[in-house]
């Protein structure tokens, strides 16, 4: 009886241990909250450096958007209530380049975490929103390199299978020579299933990225949400968790010729 008493209590233990909590988020529009995400960054590796530009971009844009409707301390996650038309007008008023993205946000975090062998000069039409903010904040010929092979996109088949365009990530990455470096830190990206540069052209491209930090006792993601959204940390129980949520943002699939979008964990697949 005792024996069985004892496998009902580790079990119980063991199911409580596990429990899944309600996302929860932040805006980082606060001195607290962007002090509590540095110093996990600089706790994972992250160079001081790096956290220093990333902080200067949030001041930037929130100086020059404002903060209004947006979250400060962490809270449930939620359909946000800030217009990004209007946060774009205010960053025009005040601005005459377009901005920060999720893409320069990832790679001013991660980028000597990641090393790679070229890019397709035909593969970055999607980022040349990206390359005038570069240009504007003297990106080094290196880094500029370093972020095109990151963020080019791939030719691939026209289908609605996800694992012929998986199957075309994992070849692409292994020709470019992606590299991981082994850390707490990892890149999160969101491929697109795109035909409308031409219906016969298909291409698989970086549609949202942002930065892990995984933990013992917890996920955190983060991300800028676009150019003209702010920028968020989103606390996970698991992966799950992520992948559901940027599914339910970024797929539009249904109906659509294009497939489901594919989400990469580093180097592997978490749909």
């Amino acid at each position: 009886m005792k024996k069985y008493l004892l496998i009902s209590l580790l079990l119980a233990l063991i199911v409580g241990c596990s429990k899944q909590t309600t996302p929860t988020y932040s805006n980082l529009i606060d001195e607290k909250s962007i002090d509590t995400i540095s110093n996990k960054l600089i706790e994972n590796g992250i160079s001081a450096e790096q956290v220093d530009t990333f902080k200067s971009q949030i001041s930037k844009f929130y100086d020059s958007v404002g903060t209004e409707k947006m979250v400060a301390d962490f809270t449930q996650l939620k359909e946000p209530e800030y217009d990004p038309y209007v946060l774009q007008d205010n960053w025009n008023a005040k601005n005459d380049y377009i901005g920060y993205n999720c893409r320069i946000t990832s790679f001013t975090l991660y980028k000597n975490l990641f090393n790679g062998n070229g890019f397709d000069e035909n593969s970055l039409d999607f980022l040349i929103f990206d390359h005038e903010t570069l240009k504007h904040d003297k990106f080094s010929e290196e880094d500029m390199a370093k972020f095109n092979t990151l963020y080019q996109s791939f030719k691939t088949q026209n289908t609605k299978d996800i694992e012929v365009h998986k199957a075309t990530i994992a070849e692409n990455y292994k020709k470019f020579d992606f590299k991981f470096k082994d850390s707490n830190v990892k890149l999160v990206c969101v491929y697109i299933h795109d035909q409308s540069m031409n219906p016969n052209k298909n291409n698989l491209f970086v549609g949202h990225t942002g930065i892990l930090i995984e933990e013992k006792d917890s996920l955190t993601f983060i991300e800028k949400l676009s150019f003209s959204e702010p920028y968020q940390v989103v606390r996970f129980s698991n992966l799950t968790q992520l992948k559901d949520y940027l599914l339910n943002k970024y797929d539009f699939s249904e109906g659509q010729p294009e497939s489901q979008p594919i989400i990469t964990l580093n180097d592997t697949f978490l749909n």
